[in-house]
């Protein structure tokens, strides 16, 4: 688990008064960061590797 990089978003969020966007690179497109994020109402950027399908108001839709 990236524990490490948690606790930062939640180090950066504190610091900045939740003021940021996070982007990360491909090592981080796995569903628990980005749960991780949304939950924790965080704006971020994630450069996807391979083909994704991502939900979106319940409709599937791929992005590659």
């Amino acid at each position: 688990m990236k524990t490490k990089f948690f606790n930062r978003v939640n180090d950066i969020q504190v610091y900045s008064n939740n003021k940021c966007i996070f982007t990360v690179d491909r090592g981080y497109d796995d569903k628990k960061v980005i749960d991780y994020l949304y939950r924790n109402d965080a704006s971020f950027i994630i450069r996807s590797k391979g083909i994704r399908d991502v939900y979106y108001e319940g409709e599937k839709m791929s992005f590659s």
